[in-house]
């Protein structure tokens, strides 16, 4: 039987629903490409391509200097770096990467939900998706996350559906963008273990099981070896050290970083108790006690997500119950007898475990919110799932109020959140006030005056005209973290607060930005008083 493939206007008028949330998301993310780059994009990521652009493309270690690419693998740098010898080096050129990467995603989630459900659930889930304000800000940001969850997740994909090869490829291109990667290998092989002493399962699809992983840890264990054979170790030292070396320290991370961050963080618990309630009316409505299983969660999460609840409770207990309550609900949906095939089933439950695993992973390492985008993507699927689940037993009109109420849950996220950091919208306004101090300086022609910023990014700003803030190719020579006995300006962000500056009589306000959208955003350049003299 020969391979069909669709033509575009079968393609768009199959799946016109996702053409166009695709098309609203696009136009909304157009105005960001023209931004400059911001935290870990400005620094290290965006230097390291340039790098990489300059000196040669590759994905082994040596293509970029330890300092810029943390002993990261490089494949998000060198596709980044190709991408530049095509489109050019603008800001909005490699923006555009980063939102094609963000697009392509969305279509993967949408292609998986449609191939393995129905077009409901592959709906749901790429709104879901888009809607989480952690993706919208990532997604036109040059930083690996995105490119990573999409990888993890079709590999999974692939896997379930006996596409070894293509599972394989996908893993293999993790393993070399992200470390974290990893865990997608390591979920499908522990299935694949598992899968040995399956009566059902075929030898030969046994042997295709553990080469789908086995070959990619194989092909990821060169880079180890030749890390270590240039530097002297494996894994970058800062991050070793950076480790979890406590077990209060390690429950700690877990529950109120990662589960209260990928639950509650951009209002997700919102859906967390749409859930719970669609779970109880479909209970009423069939008359079935087992939706009520999609409640046993609930209790430790509510509990564990805040310290004052906390106090009586033993922490390790209660993220005990909540994993296995996850465990229970997954027991349960199959009970209901959810899936019409043995593909849906197996998805869900390896999403789970990468979901698990994956947090557990994350609580040990560097946090930082968007890492949890591997996790998210996964969770939002089966979240997807159990939504159609339970609104086509308890009412289908449901369906049409799910997609306001989402975009309802998705503004208030938007505008309610602004914390400092590279994923709510306040990272546009650093960015703005950020570059109207600077330029301010240029104005003012303070290129070899001697500056001092308390932030390091904020001093690479004015080093690097690459970061996209300078408006030419001069930058400032004399930049500094503290201010000393030669200082002449200082450039103080509210990201770093110096109150030795703000309290130091000897300099003064001489230029002040806020931003229009949130007046807790400015930066402020203060100038020693004596200069006047």
């Amino acid at each position: 039987m020969a391979f069909y493939i669709p033509s575009v206007s079968e393609y768009v008028k199959e799946r016109w629903p996702m053409v166009i949330l695709l098309g609203i998301f696009i136009i909304f993310k157009i105005p960001h490409l023209f931004y400059p780059y911001y935290w870990d994009e400005s620094w290290p990521y965006t230097p390291a391509i340039f790098q990489m652009y300059h000196h040669g493309i590759s994905v082994l270690p040596g293509a970029v200097i330890p300092e810029l690419s943390r002993g990261h693998p490089l494949l998000f740098h060198a596709l980044c770096a190709l991408w530049m010898n095509i489109f050019g080096r603008s800001h909005v050129a490699l923006h555009s990467f980063a939102l094609t990467i963000s697009v392509v995603t969305l279509i993967s989630v949408y292609e998986v939900g449609y191939r393995l459900f129905d077009k409901r659930v592959a709906f749901l889930v790429c709104f879901l998706l888009s809607a989480q304000m952690l993706f919208y800000i990532q997604s036109a940001f040059l930083l690996p996350e995105i490119f990573l969850a999409n990888l993890c997740f079709l590999s999974l994909y692939f896997y379930v559906t006996k596409q070894y090869i293509a599972s394989g490829i996908c893993l293999t291109a993790a393993f070399y963008t992200k470390e974290s990667g990893l865990i997608a290998g390591f979920v499908i092989g522990i299935n694949a273990v598992v899968a040995l002493f399956s009566n059902v399962t075929s030898a030969k699809e046994k042997v295709f099981r553990l080469l789908t992983v086995a070959v990619p840890v194989g092909l990821f264990g060169i880079f180890f070896i030749l890390q270590k054979h240039l530097y002297g170790w494996y894994i970058f030292p800062l991050h070793v050290d950076s480790l979890a070396h406590s077990l209060d320290g390690y429950l700690f991370e877990l529950r109120l970083g990662c589960i209260r961050d990928i639950l509650i963080t951009d209002n997700r618990y919102y859906y967390v108790i749409m859930l719970g309630v669609l779970g109880v009316a479909a209970a009423i409505k069939t008359k079935s006690p087992l939706f009520l299983g999609i409640l046993i969660p609930f209790f430790s999460f509510w509990c564990m997500i805040d310290d004052a609840r906390t106090v009586h409770c033993n922490i390790l207990v209660l993220i005990l119950s909540f994993f296995i309550g996850i465990i229970i609900v997954v027991f349960f949906l199959d009970k209901l007898k959810y899936y019409s095939n043995s593909k849906q089933r197996h998805f869900v439950t390896i999403c789970f475990c990468f979901f698990m695993v994956f947090i557990l992973y994350s609580a040990a390492t560097i946090f930082s919110s968007r890492y949890l985008l591997c996790a998210l993507i996964p969770l939002l699927f089966i979240m997807a799932v159990f939504l159609n689940f339970c609104i086509s037993k308890a009412n289908n009109n449901l369906y049409f109020l799910l997609i306001p109420i989402g975009i309802c849950i998705a503004c208030a996220s938007y505008y309610s959140n602004n914390s400092l950091g590279d994923g709510s919208r306040n990272a546009f306004y650093t960015m703005k006030v950020e570059q109207d101090a600077i330029n301010y300086c240029e104005r003012n022609n303070l290129f070899d005056k001697h500056l001092a910023t308390p932030n390091f990014l904020s001093l690479m700003h004015f080093t690097e005209p690459g970061s996209g803030y300078l408006s030419s190719p001069n930058f400032f020579q004399h930049v500094q973290f503290y201010k000393d006995s030669i200082t002449e300006y200082v450039v103080l962000p509210n990201l770093n607060t110096d109150n030795s500056v703000m309290n130091d009589s000897t300099y003064e306000i001489v230029y002040e930005s806020t931003s229009k959208d949130n007046s807790e955003t400015w930066e402020k350049v203060y100038k020693r008083k004596h200069i006047f003299k």
